[in-house]
């Protein structure tokens, strides 16, 4: 005699159901998954059914609920953080990506420049220091070859701001008076 799982094309012996009920009963927080396993364990000379035929006995016994599927939400427009990049060279973003140890010991702290429209790289740079002194050479050099944004976003940590008079840095500073450098 034969159970549940008749529209795959494989149905499942009703003893072997019976061992994935009572085991299910035995284990009622246990999903198909786990209780397979776990018959495997238990019955190795027996054919135990896949996981997904034993979430199909679940259900047609009565031991199991359907999960209500979420409905996916229509990805909201991104248009807030992103306003007025809308051409490359317009907004470049910078960021300190955390830090890791190279094999000499010395703390690595890297640098990336991207131009927010085209998410190209513009540098990515390896700083034992991660001081204003140092971005501001890696931010001139990439001034000279591919001109300035019309803004740079940061997360505000340091170097690019304070919690000194107006959240200015010395490196902020500069930035402030860089269209009067590079035209």
């Amino acid at each position: 005699m034969f159970g549940i799982s008749r529209e795959s094309g494989y149905a499942v012996p009703v003893e072997i159901e019976d061992l994935v009920v009572r085991a299910r009963k035995q284990r009622p927080r246990w999903g198909p998954r786990k209780l397979r396993a776990h018959l495997v364990e238990i019955y190795p000379e027996k054919p135990i059914p896949s996981a997904s035929a034993i979430a199909k006995i679940l259900l047609g016994r009565g031991l199991s609920v359907p999960r209500r599927r979420r409905r996916r939400r229509a990805p909201v427009g991104v248009a807030a953080p992103f306003v007025g990049c809308d051409a490359a060279n317009r907004v470049w973003c910078i960021d300190f990506k955390g830090w890791f140890v190279t094999g000499d010991g010395v703390r690595c702290y890297p640098l990336t420049l991207i131009d927010a429209y085209s998410r190209y790289l513009l540098r990515c740079e390896a700083l034992v220091e991660p001081d204003g002194k140092h971005v501001q050479r890696i931010l001139d050099s990439a001034f000279l070859e591919f001109g300035l944004p019309t803004a740079i976003r940061s997360d505000g940590g340091p170097p690019f701001a304070s919690t000194g008079p107006a959240k200015l840095t010395p490196l902020s500073v500069w930035l402030l008076g860089m269209d009067r450098v590079h035209p």
